[in-house]
């Protein structure tokens, strides 16, 4: 991604914590252009790996960064005053859960 956008500061900061010097070869605007230029074998592409999972691509490999781990936090929005719909209640129990392990 373009710096400052998306997941890109999250990736600089980590590998400068860690020492690591990215070598940048090509900055996107679109995560898809991205997963494009990877399957198209341009290179490898950091992303989430939720949005590399979804794309459901046998060309590629997914693999997580473990050391050092980049991470980010989810947050819910609700509407204050305003209950959530059975639906809604049921899927924020079901991602508690899997996020607890």
């Amino acid at each position: 991604m373009r710096p400052g956008y998306g997941i890109r500061p999250l990736v600089d900061a980590t590998a400068a914590r860690a020492g690591v010097v990215l070598e940048i070869v090509n900055e996107v605007s679109f995560l898809s252009t991205a997963l494009w230029m990877t399957a198209s074998g341009l290179g490898a592409s950091i992303m989430p790996a939720a949005y590399a999972s979804a794309a459901d691509d046998k060309s590629l490999v997914v693999r997580a960064l473990t050391a050092p781990r980049v991470s980010r936090d989810i947050s819910v929005v609700t509407r204050r005053g305003r209950s959530l719909s059975p639906a809604c209640g049921r899927f924020l129990d079901e991602m508690r859960k899997e996020l607890r392990g």
